[in-house]
This record gives structure tokens, C-alpha cells and sequence, in this order.
């Protein structure tokens, strides 16, 4: 989010990301250093003090910033310790501050109920004691999806405003002749109802659900299923598995993001079971039509287009649902530069003229 975000505000103004030195797990250094030499702001990584898990700390971040002299601060990743200097220098200096979280419940929905209760009454006490020094000397602080509101506004008074990961505007929009091209390309023809699934494969995502649904359309309506995101791993195999020899469910790998683009411009319907994901504001960016989970947060992105909301989740229901999308293709189809140019407020440029407003806002 913030590399989004900062490309956009770097349009206009010197930007600056101050990150540790310590890069995730399966990305190699060298592909971070050269990933921070092509963007269009700066980026300095700070030399780690110590690291637990997510924890991590420098001693170098305040006295860069005392260097640097910024007129704003936007603050990510609180949750890891790393920006708490910031707090200290935004006080001390009276720099504006805007934060952002992203707590989600699935990050404990693998664990028994009485331990997330332990785990989240231990969140209160630590973590969220931070969270919410940080949002009472913010102008204003987001949360990038529903939970984040449940889970930390309880604390704030309900100071959280909600506001979905953005897109970029410059790598996700719609092109009719881009999607047609790679229709070409995968020799899809142009009759074939196309099922885009976008993300990372893993269980939680329930996408055996969609796989067990999707095999019960009849052949007759002519539709593939492809999935973009597999990785190796446990979750991969099963879902191959599941689908056994058909040849209109495809896997595969994650694509650099203007090939996604690419697909979803080609796809009629993007199809997310469970959980939120960047990829679905992507979609969205492009007018495609979404099935999405029933609930509160995925009406919110889809206000200014509809959707198609699946509750419960089962694959009787979801299979249905598929089926009344296909039949109504040529209308859904004909509608998507619209639903596209509506989605427009979740993009990164809407979302920056709203930061700088909010930052003018602040008395000189």
C-alpha cells in the first residue's frame, strides 16, 4: 500500500520511505535493491537493531528524520514497532501524522477459540496500548479493511475511518483491447465465460469451494475457471487435485502487474469466496464484475458498482450464482466501462487528494 500511495504523492511532491534493511522471507536482497532503484521517490533502509518475528527496531530512524526535516509523516506497519520513533519525533516537532492498519481476525483463524481470546486480550495491553498513542496524535488514521475497525476502534472512541487498499491508477484500468488481445494470445474464444481468481492459493480462502461449484456447471454454458497466484505448497497440490483432468480450470503463477491487468480486462468475472484482498480493488479498477463474500466491507468497495454477494458460503449456492452471472453476460459486459469509471474512488490518485486535503487542513 504505502509503495502505491507514495508513487502517487511523488508525482507532486519529494517522497521519501524509511524501511528496515531486512527484506521478507523468499525476496533476496539484491531483488529489493533493485526493485528501490527504479521507483520514483527515495528509499532508505535502516540497519536492524533486533528482530522478533514481526518485531522490528532501529536506533537510526529518529535521527534520520531530524536530518530529512519532513512537513508530513504517513505511518505503516505500527503493529511492528519499527515506526515508534516516529511518534516521539511527530510530537516533539508537531508534524502532522496520518497512520494506516491493517489487522485482520484471519490472522488467528487457525488457532483454538479460547487461545484467540488470550492472543487478543494480550493485544489490548501491548500492541494496542502503541496503536493508540499513534491515532491520538494522528489528524486522522485508516483501516484498510473492516476488521481493522472492529478490532482496534474499540480502544480509539471509533477514531478509524475506513479506507480500502487503493490501486494504482497507472498499471489497473480498463482496455477492451488489451483483455481481447490476450484472448487471442490464450486462444479463449470470445464466447467463453471467463472465472478470474486472483491471490495467493492457500486454504482460507476457501477456494475448494469455488472449484467443487464451478464442476457442477453444466458443459453447455461454455465457461473456464483460471486461477493466478499458485505457488508451491500443500494448499497448490490439493486444489490441483480437486479439479482432476479438467481442461477449463487453469492454474496459474502470479503475474507482474500489468499482465494481471491483462487478465482481468480478458476475464467477464472476478470471483473471490472468502477474505479481502488487494486483488479484488484491481479487479474492480478494470469494471469487472465480482462475486464476493456477503458481508459489510466487500458493499462498501462495491457501492458505486453492485456486485454479486454469496452468504453462506456453499458450493450449491455459489454454483447457482455462477450460472445466473453467464446467462446475463452480454448485459454485465455492457455495463463494465461504467462500473470502471465509478471504481475510480478507489484508486491511489483519490485516495492521495484526499491525504493532502486532509493535511492542508492542519493550521500552518
Amino acid at each position: 500500500m504505502e509503495n502505491v500511495i507514495a508513487g502517487n504523492l511523488a508525482e507532486k511532491h519529494e517522497i521519501k520511505i524509511f524501511s528496515s534493511n531486512r527484506s521478507l522471507p523468499g525476496i533476496e536482497e539484491e531483488e529489493v535493491s533493485r526493485n528501490d532503484a527504479n521507483l520514483p521517490y527515495a528509499v532508505l533502509r535502516l540497519p536492524v537493531l533486533f528482530r522478533l518475528r514481526n518485531i522490528v527496531f532501529t536506533l537510526k530512524l529518529f535521527s534520520e528524520l531530524q536530518t530529512w526535516k519532513p512537513n508530513a509523516i504517513l505511518v505503516f506497519g505500527v503493529g511492528q514497532i519499527f515506526p515508534v520513533p516516529v511518534l516521539v519525533f511527530a510530537r516533539r516537532c508537531g508534524i502532522p501524522m496520518l497512520c494506516f492498519f491493517s489487522d485482520a481476525f484471519s490472522q488467528y483463524s487457525h488457532i483454538p477459540v479460547w487461545l484467540r481470546v488470550v492472543k487478543r486480550i494480550i493485544f489490548y495491553f501491548s500492541k494496542g496500548i502503541i496503536y493508540k498513542c499513534f491515532i491520538e496524535s494522528s489528524i486522522t488514521s485508516y483501516g484498510v479493511i473492516q476488521d481493522s475497525l472492529k478490532i482496534i476502534n474499540p480502544i480509539v472512541r471509533n477514531k478509524l475511518v475506513l479506507q480500502p487498499l487503493p490501486y494504482n491508477k497507472n498499471i489497473f484500468f480498463f482496455n477492451e483491447v488489451i483483455g481481447m488481445s490476450l484472448r487471442n494470445e490464450l486462444r479463449i474464444p470470445e464466447t467463453t465465460s471467463v472465472f478470474l481468481a486472483s491471490g495467493r492459493l492457500v486454504r482460507e480462502k476457501r477456494f475448494d469451494v469455488l472449484i467443487e461449484a464451478f464442476s457442477m456447471i453444466p458443459d453447455a454454458h461454455d465457461a473456464m475457471l483460471i486461477f493466478v497466484g499458485e505457488r508451491n505448497g500443500d494448499a497448490c497440490c490439493e486444489l490441483r487435485q480437486l479439479c482432476g483432468n479438467k481442461s477449463n480450470i487453469i492454474f496459474l503463477p502470479m503475474q507482474p502487474p500489468s499482465r494481471l491487468n491483462a487478465f482481468f480486462n480478458m476475464a467477464d468475472f472476478g470471483i473471490w469466496p472468502k477474505q479481502p484482498a488487494i486483488t479484488i480493488q484491481q479487479g474492480l479498477a478494470t469494471g469487472i464484475y465480482c462475486l464476493l463474500p456477503q458481508e459489510e466491507y466487500y458493499y462498501f468497495l462495491t457501492k458505486e458498482c453492485g456486485a454479486s454477494y454469496l452468504s453462506p458460503l456453499n458450493a450449491q449456492k455459489l454454483s447457482k450464482a455462477m450460472i445466473n452471472i453467464i446467462e446475463n453476460r452480454e448485459s454485465i459486459r455492457a455495463d463494465r466501462e461504467r462500473r470502471a469509471v465509478a471504481n475510480k474512488w478507489l484508486s491511489s490518485e483519490f485516495v492521495c487528494e484526499d491525504i493532502i486535503k486532509k493535511l492542508l487542513m492542519v493550521p500552518a
